[in-house]
């Protein structure tokens, strides 16, 4: 099993175990083992200051993928419930102490990811964009990418897609900011099978971080009711009842 060459390893979630998410970074990079270089592991978090501490004292190897998704704090929440206690400039601060620790171990190439959901109408303006290149600008030694993911629509969350021209737009903004900067590309979406379409079904609404693909977020909000029962033909184009859920 370990001859098998492995290139690149994500774990997904700061959200468990301290221990078991230290322990298999250390398994991943151990010469013993799959022997991954440093720069070559990544976990993904919502922003959990005190984990993200701790892991750059632990295994400063390992990078981070952060789920960010808006530009601002109330929008964040708004968006990402399990946000809440996480505040955007204490998280960025965390990260920035991870990226000091990180920096005298790879020479080049970025440093921490930073996952950005867009979402139809609700975080894919111009301002929008502007916002988060002013956020992120001086961050991270300049070592970060920024991961555009288009929303792939799911019936349990009451946004939209953006267009690709919106996407784009979005994505030259940051460029001329100076961010290295990319656009998802979507696969499966005709069988439902795109980043965040597996979702389990179940009562009760889901986080959009869960759509994003990342780590279960740890809190929900309420249920949507649905009324249309199920039929066989297709589903309707967006009404208003699908507006975002986002402050403005």
């Amino acid at each position: 099993f370990f001859k098998q060459k492995t290139a690149y390893e994500i774990s997904l979630g700061l959200v468990g175990s301290e221990m078991c998410i230290r322990d298999s970074c250390r398994l991943l990079l151990d010469s013993q083992y799959l022997a991954l270089r440093a720069g070559r592991v990544t976990v993904s978090t919502v922003g959990v200051v005190e984990r993200i501490r701790q892991l750059g004292e632990d295994e400063p190897r390992v990078g981070l993928a952060l789920s960010l998704h808006a530009p601002d704090q109330a929008k964040r929440e708004a968006i990402m419930p399990a946000a809440r206690g996480h505040r955007i400039d204490r998280v960025l601060d965390a990260v920035d102490a991870h990226v000091a620790l990180r920096l005298p171990l790879i020479a080049k190439g970025p440093l921490i990811m930073v996952e950005y959901i867009l979402l139809g109408g609700c975080n894919d303006s111009d301002a929008d964009a502007e916002a988060l290149g002013d956020l992120l600008e001086n961050r991270f030694a300049g070592r970060l990418m920024v991961n555009l993911i288009p929303y792939n629509p799911t019936p349990d969350l009451p946004y939209d897609r953006p267009t690709e021209g919106r996407a784009r737009a979005f994505q030259a903004i940051l460029t001329q900011r100076g961010l290295l900067c990319c656009v998802r590309v979507t696969m499966g979406s005709d069988v439902a099978g795109a980043c965040g379409q597996l979702l389990k079904k179940k009562r009760g609404a889901v986080d959009i971080e869960d759509a994003a693909g990342g780590a279960p977020a740890a809190r929900r909000r309420p249920a949507r009711a649905v009324a249309a029962p199920r039929a066989a033909s297709p589903p309707p184009p967006p009404s208003p009842s699908r507006a975002p859920r986002c402050p403005r």
